[in-house]
């Protein structure tokens, strides 16, 4: 997962046919406009929440 304009980048690895949860947080000084991007292969199904 990558986060712009922050520059975060926090890597994920993927075992086959394993379900894994990973939390996130990150508290910043001010408001920031930016995106989330992830990368993942086609058979990987994934959930994203983002909330400010």
């Amino acid at each position: 997962m990558h986060v712009e304009p922050v520059g975060l980048a926090l890597p994920q690895r993927c075992v086959g046919h394993e379900v894994t949860e990973t939390l996130h947080r990150f508290d910043l000084s001010m408001p920031v406009e930016g995106s989330v991007r992830v990368e993942a292969p086609s058979g990987v199904r994934w959930a994203l929440t983002v909330a400010q």
